[in-house]
């Protein structure tokens, strides 16, 4: 089936029908780099100097960089900041890192680092003239984004008045983005499963954890499958369900924000006992399962710590399932 594309700001060509057999899908035209362009490629290294780099004659080895620099130039004139803010604000505005550090003056000593990550940064990124992407689609060049970013405020987020408003990715720093965004032990402690863990714990789950997002009706898991995830539910809700024979599919629980999805990957043979799908757009910070039996195993401590918090989830569960258990037999027994 052909893709219907249409301009963005046109009139949507497309057929919207009571349902999907009656509907006709169309899509606003992406932007696209004309046939020959060239690929660009911008690497940047956040704290790393020449000593780092096997390129430049370290020990260290770095042999897709050796590779690179094997067919390109090696410059030896090396700048560094003091903060590696100026360097990401330079490589997503164009500007120089000093024209890009004047958007951190003014910043607050103690905040410093939050406003030049988060605020100031993404102000600049605002101004017309400073957006990577509509500068090179004059050129027809595509832009697209993709790495570890840390402090990274997403895509979009509410303007003054709480409306929705771009973000400083789409449509200013690239037409497409795939970040690996890193969660840092301060973002974990905000979630209630985590609350009042050591900085050190946490810190050690920060490095099996990332920032997911699912959309609605995306299915997590099945029942049966192997369970090698485990997700703090920051937004939306997941609902658990499970096939019963004669019935399909029955749901069994809603989880929220603030709660643990998973615990079957903690105990073997490590498979799900239930399915889980999103009843809405859920944001999570999903954890490798072998990752975190692994750091359970090489501390105890942290292994007793989450043990107890998951045994105090699983009691809360039972005694919520005890409840409807009882009450569904009282109301079965009233009936005539």
């Amino acid at each position: 089936m052909a893709i219907l594309e249409y301009e963005p700001g046109a009139a949507f060509p497309g057929v919207i029908g009571r349902t999907a057999e009656e509907s006709a899908p169309a899509w606003p035209a992406p932007v696209r780099a004309r046939d020959g362009a060239p690929n660009v490629v911008f690497i940047v290294l956040d704290d790393t100097g020449f000593g780092q780099l096997g390129c430049y004659g370290s020990p260290i080895e770095t042999p897709s960089f050796d590779a690179l620099a094997a067919n390109g130039l090696r410059y030896s004139n090396m700048h560094t900041t003091a903060l590696c803010s100026p360097t990401r604000a330079a490589l997503i505005t164009g500007a120089v890192a000093l024209l890009a550090r004047e958007e951190l003056e003014g910043a607050p000593r103690g905040d410093l680092l939050q406003a030049a990550q988060l605020g100031r940064v993404r102000d600049a990124v605002r101004r017309p003239a400073h957006q990577h992407a509509p500068a090179l689609a004059e050129g027809l060049v595509d832009v697209v984004d993709l790495g570890r970013w840390s402090g990274q405020p997403g895509t979009s987020g509410p303007g003054p008045g709480g409306e929705p408003e771009a973000g400083w990715t789409f449509g200013r720093q690239a037409w497409r983005w795939y970040p690996m965004i890193e969660v840092t032990a301060e973002a974990l402690a905000t979630h209630p499963f985590l609350h009042n863990m050591s900085g050190d714990h946490l810190a050690i789950l920060a490095e099996a954890a990332a920032d997911v997002t699912f959309p609605a009706r995306h299915r997590l898991f099945e029942d049966g499958d192997s369970a090698t995830r485990l997700w703090l539910i920051q937004s939306g809700r997941v609902l658990l369900d499970l096939q019963v024979p004669g019935q399909g599919r029955t749901k069994i629980e809603t989880l929220g924000m603030g709660e643990l999805l998973g615990w079957s990957w903690l105990f073997p043979p490590y498979r799900w006992a239930f399915g889980a799908v999103a009843a809405g757009r859920v944001e999570a910070f999903e954890f490798d399962a072998r990752t975190v039996r692994a750091c359970c195993q090489a501390d105890p401590v942290l292994g007793y710590e989450l043990t107890q918090r998951l045994a105090r989830v699983l009691a809360r569960r039972l005694q919520t399932t005890r409840v409807r258990l009882i009450t569904a037999s009282s109301l079965s027994a009233a009936l005539p």
